[in-house]
């Protein structure tokens, strides 16, 4: 299970889901003929939109009513839906609904994008999470942000039915609902040994030990049953569909905690550890006027779950950097982008952004790149441009990607981490010779997506550059004293200036009040240093340093150097002081070898290395490494 659109990292999830992967959508509310996916270059061209620079007319993020006739999503059911349906969509959803905070649970669906989309016009602020979240994590952010909606796939919709929450509209399977409550009420106590004894949140808590509850739930909350409230009318029955969950120690299966029948009354259990007894609390939003009028969206900084630190964005931080991405790709209503990338991830929103806003068609999918479907749906979506993060790449490669007949595909994107040099070459040359366009780009979340661009020019002649700062954008290089470098070659810490650059963090509800802590600039924690050229290099993250027998060494330079010799070798670099790990993903290779390369090229002993075989290297859903659970291997 998992979500299934973009990189198959999300194999690698560690928690359970909270529900079954989204089903494949079937968009009955607005279907358009296949021949209309055939003919879709002819559709687009009745609108000949081409944006450059910051000529953009629209003050808005999205203009749907200005491109009415153009496809805006297609998936691969052969569902389509057009900017008008987009346009109609957005007004009906309007009259329903009033700023305020929704939780968005994402999957890469006509659904989710076409909700997504038209909350955002509609001045709802969003927080974009996976649809398969573990429920530990959610019920977590509900109790945190207390959002007034929630906007799922319908399948999971029904383990939010109750008094609590209801549902005020349905479209496309994906289902708006809306919080009854109003005030903090139906408060109770019950001592910490009963709240364990209950037992209907986790099996695998013992009910003697309060020490262990104590430490598995931060800041002294327990969740026990937001789903109390929200799960269903009848608590004699579980809804259909349950989720089955395995213990992988024990082996024996389990009803998911979420869909356990449970009797009504105390939704959010708040332990007071000095008196030993717990508070239950009915989960409630708050007035929206405790907002920031600026504030747009939250995306996760992290690509692990469990996390309730989001960045905020605003509208300008969207708008500013969305129009930078469009002037320096060149986008046009005749683009099709296909989209494998999360939604809660902030390359896959950027490229729904920059598609829509200049009336272009976005081809969305849960299929993964190991999959046949993947293959059949790019070519007959007749997509123009592809986007991913390394992994993506390293994958395209595996498959044999330079073998096959992909006419229309006329661009290919990468951001999300450092591609490794021998790949840029091949996917560069690769490019250059099939008369198609290799960017490479760099950003974070904190600068609403992108901060940098390597035109496609110059992917061979500055092969691991990210390139130069996007329109509008700025860089700058500090040393440790916080002086700004002027010379080229030398190291310092990468700071951005822009629009772009986020309003800040937030942690709870109480955050969203907040202005702009960032003031628009982001030291984005990494380490680096511009050529005589003016072109951008990264050595590393600031964090992935480790001191190896008094030599300050990069982790990261060192996966790039094991990368060039060992290409066919899956492998990621952590460490301690005076302690380098190797952890390898890839069997029946030689550990000798790779270790006494290792230790010749730094100059170091081999007792300060050591190489361990592991069966799959953790990633985020969008393919990232999880570097923090690497010391889970540590001896």
């Amino acid at each position: 299970g998992g979500l299934q659109g973009g990189i198959r990292g999300s194999d690698l999830a560690i928690q359970a889901p909270l529900v079954p992967p989204c089903e494949r959508v079937d968009c009955k509310d607005s279907i358009m003929p296949k021949n209309i996916i055939e003919s879709s270059d002819s559709v687009n061209s009745r609108s000949e939109t081409k944006i450059v620079d910051s000529k953009i007319k629209s003050k808005k993020l999205f203009d749907f009513n200005h491109f009415s006739d153009n496809i805006a999503l297609i998936d691969d059911s052969e569902n389509v839906l057009t900017y008008k349906d987009l346009n109609d969509f957005t007004s009906e959803l309007d009259s329903k609904i009033k700023r305020d905070l929704c939780v968005i649970f994402c999957c890469n669906t006509i659904g989710c994008a076409a909700f997504y989309a038209a909350l955002l016009e509609s001045k709802i602020v969003l927080l974009n999470i996976a649809s398969d979240l573990d429920s530990n994590s959610i019920l977590r952010i509900l109790n945190d942000y207390k959002p007034r909606y929630l906007c799922m796939p319908s399948n999971l919709a029904h383990a939010f039915f109750s008094q609590n929450f209801k549902n005020i509209f349905e479209k496309y399977n994906y289902m708006l609902l809306e919080s009854c409550l109003d005030s903090m009420d139906d408060t109770f106590v019950t001592s910490k040994e009963n709240c364990v004894n209950n037992d209907i949140f986790n099996d695998n808590i013992e009910s003697k030990n309060l020490q262990n509850l104590d430490s598995k739930f931060m800041d002294d909350t327990f969740v026990i049953s937001k789903k109390d409230s929200i799960i269903s009318n009848n608590f004699n029955q579980t809804p259909t569909n349950q989720p089955i969950l395995k213990d992988s120690k024990t082996q024996t299966s389990h009803l998911h905690p979420l869909y356990k029948s449970i009797p009504k009354g105390r939704p959010i259990c708040k332990i007071d550890t000095k008196s030993a007894s717990a508070k239950f609390q009915t989960p409630t939003h708050r007035p929206c006027n405790d907002i920031s009028k600026n504030l747009a969206l939250l995306l996760s900084t992290s690509g692990s779950t469990g996390s309730v630190k989001f960045v905020r964005l605003s509208y300008q931080n969207l708008k500013s950097n969305t129009d930078s991405i469009i002037k320096y790709l060149n986008l046009d209503s005749k683009e099709r982008a296909l989209l494998i990338l999360p939604l809660n991830y902030t390359f896959g929103l950027s490229i729904l952004h920059t598609h829509l806003r200049v009336g272009a068609s976005v081809a969305i999918t849960q299929l993964s790149v190991m999959q046949k479907g993947f293959w059949e749906f790019l070519e007959s979506s007749k997509a123009t441009s592809l986007s991913g993060v390394p992994y993506t790449f390293e994958m395209l490669k595996k498959l044999n990607f330079f073998t096959k007949n992909l006419p229309h595909l006329k661009t290919l994107t990468q951001a999300g981490g450092k591609l490794r040099s021998d790949l840029q070459k091949e996917f560069a040359t690769f490019a250059l010779k099939e008369n198609k366009k290799f960017i490479i780009m760099y950003g974070q979340t904190e600068a609403s997506a992108r901060m940098s661009y390597l035109p496609f020019e110059y992917a061979l002649k500055k092969l691991g550059s990210i390139g130069i700062p996007v329109p509008n954008g700025k860089f700058e290089i500090l040393d440790s004293k916080g002086c700004k470098i002027k010379e080229s070659q030398k190291q310092g810490e990468l700071i951005y200036k822009g629009k772009n650059v986020a309003l800040g963090y937030a942690e709870n509800r109480e955050s969203l009040s907040k202005g702009d802590d960032f003031k628009g600039i982001l030291h984005t924690g990494d380490i680096a240093y511009f050529d005589k050229d003016k072109f951008y290099y990264i050595v590393g993250r600031k964090s992935r340093f480790i001191k190896m027998q008094g030599k300050r060494i990069s982790l990261d330079e060192i996966d790039s150097l094991l990368h060039a010799t060992f290409k066919d070798v899956t492998l990621v670099t952590s460490g301690l002081d005076d302690m380098l790990y190797i952890f390898i993903e890839s069997k029946n290779c030689n550990l000798n070898e790779i270790k006494k390369f290792i230790c010749n090229a730094l100059k170091i002993a081999p007792f300060c290395v050591k190489i361990k075989e592991i069966d799959k290297i953790p990633r985020t859903k969008s393919g990232k490494i999880l570097y923090s659970q690497m010391e889970k291997y540590y001896e």
